[in-house]
């Protein structure tokens, strides 16, 4: 899945930075990695992560990883995608719409091999 990652030096300038990534958390770590070469954290004393936004077009691939114990995970194949503040809102092809945070969406699914 591709991220845009925008991502602010402590006292520098902003920069948007793509990474392709399976989840939120590595599209985060991808973007500090190549921001400044040093030792992922969430909160680095140099570089801070302001904003992780996926890019879906449609007919992309995504897996919806349901927090409420897994029932209702499954991919989706998108129709349309837009974020709404940290949320995103994806109407699938067959119709269908999940609203979820970021961090429930993975290229394949968690419990998956």
């Amino acid at each position: 899945m591709r991220f845009m990652v925008t991502v602010t030096r402590t006292s520098f300038a902003t920069r948007e930075i793509y990474v392709d990534a399976e989840d939120v958390v590595r599209a985060r770590r991808q973007a500090l990695e190549e921001a400044g070469g040093f030792v992922f954290h969430e909160h680095d004393a140099d570089y801070e992560v302001d904003d992780v936004a996926p890019l879906l077009k449609a007919g992309d691939r995504v897996f919806w990883n349901d927090p409420d114990g897994g029932s209702c995970s499954r991919e989706l194949v998108v129709k349309h995608a837009e974020m709404k503040s940290d949320f995103v809102r994806i109407e699938d092809e067959d119709g269908s719409v999940v609203e979820c945070p970021v961090e429930e969406l993975s290229s394949k699914g968690r419990n998956r091999d």
